[in-house]
Order: C-alpha cells, then structure tokens, then sequence
C-alpha cells in the first residue's frame, strides 16, 4: 500500500477559507447591488411609421369572460390581481374585492378608515398565493391581511421612501419605486415579509428638472419571473434569486425619452418622444402602451420575442386608455391589456368591462353586421351582454396569447 501525503491546515489557511466559503453563500443567496450576467437581452427596436391591422386573432390563443357577482358592487376598477384561485379587485371607494375564481364575491380585505388596523391609502397591493395573505402599501407602510380580510400586522417601510409599487415574489417583498418631480432612490428594494431590508437596486439616473410626472407601473410578471424598467432607461430588466440581469434593451433612436423633456417652463411640452406607461407580457408577446404627450395621442404595440417583430396596433386621440387591441376574435369590445395574471398555470393578459359599455357596443349596427373569425363566439358574447344588467358589476377579461 503506497504512502498518502496528509495535508494539514494551517490556521491562516482555514479563516482564508472560511472567509471565501461566507463570501460564496453571501452572493449566492442575494446579490441585489450588482447585474447578473446569464444570456444575452432581446434588443426592441420600436417603429411607429405604420399602424398595422393586428386583431386579437392574430395574437391570441384563447379568450375568456369572468362576470362578477353583484352582492358588493365595485363600481370603478384601480388594479386587478389573481393568486391562486382567487381574483383581487382594488375598487374606488371599496378598497380591496375577492372573488373566486368564476366571479363568486368572497369578501372584502380590510376596512377604509384612518386607524392602525385600517386602509387610509393604498398605493398598490400584493397577494401571497400560499397564504393568500394581502400586503397593502398604505403611504410609507405595509398592511398584511389574511385572505378572509382579517387584520394580522402593520410593518413600516424599510427606508423613508414613497413606493409607488409592491410585489410579492418569491417568498420576498419588492417595493418599487417611480419618478417623483425628477427624483427616484431607487428602482426597487427587497425584504423579507416581516419587512426587513434584504437588498436595494439604486436608481442610476441623477435628480433632474421635471414638473411633468406620470401614473407609471414600473414592473410586470410573466414566465415565472419579475421584471422591472422605468421610462428613461433603455431597459427590462429581470429580477433573480442572485441579483437581476438585462432581459430587452430599447434601441437608440428617435423615440427614446429624455430627463429635459419633462421639464417646461410654459407647462405646454411638446414631446418628440413617446412615454412607455405601460408593460404586460402573454405567450411569445410583450404588449406596450405608450403616450404621446405633445401630440395628446396613446398607442398600443405588440413585440414579437421569436421574430423580434415591433407591431404599432393602433394609435388614438387622448392620453387616456380609452381603446384597445381590435377584437375580431368574437367581434366584442375592444381589449385593453392592464396586467398579466397567472391563470390555470399559464399567463394571461388581463383586463375589463363594464357592463354598461358592453350591452352598448353589442346594440350597435357595426357589431351587429361584423363577422369575427371565430362566429360561434360572437353568439356567446351576445348572450353574456344578454344576461347583464347594465349597473351589474364588471367583467373580467382574460386572454392568452400565443406561444
């Protein structure tokens, strides 16, 4: 039997070791102030020369409609969110609405009111789906409810900052954070759900001039990922376990947004460039809503992440979201996109109806004389009009686009 050299550590060489072992763990388990590299970001090239006739058929895989029960009436809609096999509306005057998942009401999640244990504001809102436990972002602090509505506890923000967004994902909280009056601290920062700081992203754009400021949603979650941008960087970024890397990246161009075009003395700007307000992402598209300030126009977009194709759908009068994607999958209203949920395992692009504005469009003559491509579900819409009255509640209106 041939001799083994025994190699001894010295002492220097074990804390050496044990230094790189915790430093190893430290990155591994979050990486937070640094980009992570892992692929390299689809490059967007937007085009708006020509609208282009892209109908819903085109895009999508299937359509769905979720009418709500009546017993609350939510009257009108803020946000719209699902966990699990729940739907989540953030009604005016109401606060947060449950409802399962065909449109039964569940009950209301807290109560509005100025005291500790009710809902003064709410700047967003998230659910964890294993809990079905609500985080309310009321001003500078987290709300947590349970799912029946019950009070559990109130955390304050880890750092004195107005988030505008918040998001539960994996078993983390992300609050993110939006322009305000040309400053923002940060992109976005993580804790865990007691509230406690893990990590930070800083805003790389220095404070500047704007007296022009807008509603933004500054994240979006598709493809089991999250992901975060903001209107003056040229990028999507995706947030991972070990830090985020760059998922699309905005080409130079003409229509990129720049800091001194949100400040004007006369208050009357005139944008050369469009504002991205808006991120929702379904199947192999990214939907993209823009504003044209100067020109008091919005426009929707599709990309294409196999072909990289940037499609203008359509663009209107008025900087509000008034219009949609052409629905000539069932000849109904409109579709206009507001976020993507998590439907039977898949993502879905989400958006809304009142009824009123439904039973409207299908008396119309030019709903009436339309053919969609699938006319068997111009029939169902009819009957769905058909079954409302025009103060019931909203419906709901899913749409997976395809692969």
């Amino acid at each position: 039997m041939k001799d083994r050299k025994i190699f001894r550590k010295s002492p220097l060489m074990s804390y050496v070791l044990i230094s790189v072992m915790f430093i190893w763990l430290g990155t591994l388990f979050y990486g937070c102030s640094k980009g992570t590299s892992g692929g390299k970001p689809i490059r967007i090239i937007p085009d708006f020369g020509n609208e282009t006739s892209v109908g819903l058929a085109e895009l999508a895989d299937s359509v769905t409609y979720i009418p709500l029960g009546n017993q609350v009436r939510v009257g009108t809609i803020t946000r719209l969110k699902f966990a699990g096999r729940r739907i989540y509306i953030e009604a005016n005057n109401r606060g947060i609405i449950a409802f399962d998942i065909k449109g039964n009401y569940l009950n209301l999640i807290g109560k509005l009111g100025e005291g500790l244990r009710e809902i003064s504001s709410i700047n967003d809102f998230t659910i964890d789906p294993a809990t079905n436990e609500v985080y309310i972002l009321d001003k500078v602090q987290i709300k947590v409810f349970s799912g029946s509505g019950k009070f559990i506890r109130s955390m304050e923000a880890p750092v004195e900052e107005y988030f505008p967004g918040i998001n539960f994902f994996n078993n983390k909280i992300y609050l993110f954070d939006t322009y305000s009056e040309g400053k923002a601290k940060y992109n976005w920062i993580v804790t865990d759900t007691l509230a406690h700081k893990l990590g930070e992203k800083l805003n790389p754009v220095k404070p500047f001039k704007a007296n022009l400021s807008f509603n933004t949603n500054p994240y979006f979650e598709a493809q089991n990922k999250l992901f975060y941008w903001d209107y003056l960087n040229d990028t999507i970024y995706s947030i991972r376990r070990t830090g985020y890397r760059a998922a699309y990246v905005f080409a130079n161009g003409p229509n990129r947004l720049t800091p001194g075009d949100l400040w004007n003395t006369n208050m009357k700007p005139e944008l050369k460039a469009p504002i991205l307000t808006s991120v929702t992402e379904s199947g192999r598209f990214l939907i993209l809503y823009y504003l044209w300030i100067g020109r008091n126009q919005s426009s929707i977009c599709a990309f294409d992440n196999k072909s990289t194709e940037f499609r203008l759908i359509n663009t209107r009068e008025g900087i509000h979201k008034d219009d949609g994607i052409r629905n000539d999958w069932d000849g109904g209203v409109p579709f206009l996109p507001k976020t993507t949920v998590k439907y039977n395992s898949r993502d879905y692009l989400a958006g809304w109806i009142y009824t009123f504005q439904l039973k409207a469009f299908v008396a119309r003559d030019t709903f009436r004389n339309y053919t969609p491509v699938f006319p068997e579900k111009k029939q169902e819409i009819e009957q769905l009009a058909d079954s409302l009255d025009i103060a019931d509640n909203p419906v709901i209106m899913l749409v997976k686009l395809k692969k």
